[in-house]
């Protein structure tokens, strides 16, 4: 009894610590991501603050210069006569002369006022001349204010150009900025119209899609609306967007994330001949169903903060291998991958149809059948079924589900009582989980073994390679255990090559040949031991 109870304190310490490891793991992750985010926001109230200012500093520099315009213009006289006019001019201007200050030219060219013609410029002034030669009624005002006054609904200078400048077939500055304002940014205002949009784009080819369908597919297909601004500045057609490089993606788009770069690149290349796509169901899984959906049913719900920040979908799932999970997604436990990898695999024999994975699911869940679409909550629940409820919780979160226990060669009794943590003193309790895992799993595997022999489909790809506990150490544990490099290892196969020879040198039994046990000594020591 007391060997029991020390082997069952001994599991309780081990099991405290993995989770205390995989709690330290989860809270740093999540502490980086939380600073990424508080930085980012520090930064966007910089720069409003900064454009609030210069708001406000352009809305007093307007003020100023229009009542330094208006002010002395009520005390000048009304006109007596008027100015000499040509009967060829089509359109004459009116500016005031008032003074003010260097600084506020700019402004007052914002009171100039247009006429379209000589009745106009006659109307206003009074002594104007009809092409018949007819005189006109003379009529003055009170001040120039109200000749101004009269101005506000005819045309702007500023359009003038306009459409001076879009009979001529050329496009000013001023109608460039206003072209690019219609391209606005996703709100909750337009955020209808940018649906419908990316609807669109659906029925159409990247080639023919124009700078609107462009970002609304960028912010609401793909999730990345934080590279909007500057797919609007850069990106102006579909074309432009299918000829991009990864080199030409960071710089006119922004984007230095190498995940978001390859998620963005799968898409390209997919819309680019949608015929060679194998699973054209992996684009209707967007990254929010994996991190808050699909990594929970793998018991892997740790990750789940990483997979959102990488935004990865079901494009990425089909591409992704362990040097990416290791490096991108920080998932450093080898079963872990494995576990992940397994669950990839299962889309891949569904399709990657979310309906079809839960239609099997759902037919499943009070029967104790096809466990390959089985969830981490579905195991757990098994195991509560035959009266193992003591141990299911050590099943939680341990990213132990159906595609594991069918798909992974190496996962067996043992490897099942490791991850439920049942001593290997309970030998009755492991006898039972025997028998109950040889009536769940062997028929699956046949069946599956049957289906791939029939349709000549290969197995996973994926396998552990190794026993189950050694994979599921801590991350803690795998870090004391460094793996060894090529070069270390030929140094140390050379040092005890060497540390053997010299011993052979120093205690005489060496043969004058030079010949030991198959190998010849090195010439160095022969011209040492030649005698003088």
């Amino acid at each position: 009894m007391e060997k029991e109870d020390s082997e069952q304190e001994k599991w309780e310490i081990l099991k405290r610590a993995r989770a205390a490891a995989e709690r330290a793991v989860t809270l740093k992750t999540q502490l980086d991501l939380k600073e990424k985010y508080i930085q980012k926001l520090q930064n966007e109230l910089a720069e409003a603050k900064d454009q609030l200012a210069l708001g406000r500093k352009l809305k007093e520099d307007s003020q100023t210069s229009s009542t330094s315009i208006r002010s002395p213009s009520d005390e000048l006289p009304p006109y007596k006569e008027s100015p000499p006019q040509s009967a060829k001019s089509s359109t004459q201007f009116i500016v005031t002369s008032t003074p003010t200050k260097p600084s506020d030219s700019m402004e007052n060219m914002v009171h100039l006022s247009v006429f379209q013609s000589n009745e106009d410029l006659s109307e206003v002034t009074g002594a104007g001349h009809s092409p018949d030669g007819k005189k006109k009624r003379r009529k003055s005002f009170g001040s120039i204010s109200k000749v101004f006054s009269r101005g506000k609904n005819r045309r702007s200078i500023i359009e003038d150009h306009k459409t001076e400048d879009g009979d001529s077939g050329q496009t000013s500055p001023t109608s460039k900025s206003s072209s690019s304002l219609n391209i606005a940014l996703l709100c909750q205002e337009n955020y209808q119209d940018k649906l419908q949009l990316a609807e669109t784009c659906r029925t159409i080819h990247m080639s023919k899609w124009k700078a609107s369908h462009v970002l609304s597919w960028l912010e609401l297909t793909m999730s990345m609306p934080m590279y909007g601004r500057m797919c609007a500045e850069n990106i102006k057609s579909g074309k432009v967007l299918l000829g991009l490089s990864d080199s030409e993606m960071e710089s006119a788009l922004g984007i230095n994330n190498t995940m978001h770069r390859r998620k963005l690149r799968l898409a390209i290349d997919e819309q680019r001949d949608p015929n060679l796509c194998k699973y054209p169901k992996a684009a209707d899984i967007d990254h929010t169903w994996i991190a808050h959906r699909w990594i929970h049913d793998l018991g892997l719900s740790n990750y789940s903060a990483i997979f959102e920040a990488q935004l990865i979908d079901g494009r990425m799932l089909n591409v992704l291998s362990k040097k990416d999970l290791e490096k991108h997604l920080n998932m450093h436990r080898k079963f872990h991958q494995c576990s992940l990898l397994h669950g990839i695999e299962l889309l891949r024999r569904v399709g990657f149809d979310k309906e079809v994975l839960s239609e099997r699911r759902s037919q499943c869940e009070t029967n104790d059948c096809d466990p390959l679409v089985w969830s981490n909550q579905r195991v757990v629940k098994w195991v509560q079924d035959i009266d193992l409820q003591e141990y299911c919780d050590n099943l939680k979160s341990s990213g132990v589900h159906g595609a594991v226990l069918v798909l992974e060669p190496s996962f067996n009794v043992e490897a099942m009582a490791a991850a439920l943590g049942i001593p290997p003193s309970k030998s009755y309790i492991r006898r039972h989980l025997t028998t109950e895992m040889e009536v769940l799993i062997k028929p699956a595997r046949s069946a599956l073994e049957a289906a791939s022999s029939g349709s000549k489909r290969k197995g996973p790809a994926v396998s552990l390679g190794r026993s189950f506990e050694r994979s599921y150490l801590s991350p803690g544990e795998d870090e004391h255990k460094k793996k060894p490099t090529f070069r270390g290892s030929l140094g140390r196969a050379l040092g005890r090559k060497m540390k053997h020879e010299l011993s052979l040198d120093l205690s005489g039994d060496r043969p004058r040949d030079g010949i030991v046990s198959g190998t010849r000594r090195p010439r160095s020591f022969e011209i040492d031991s030649t005698p003088v």
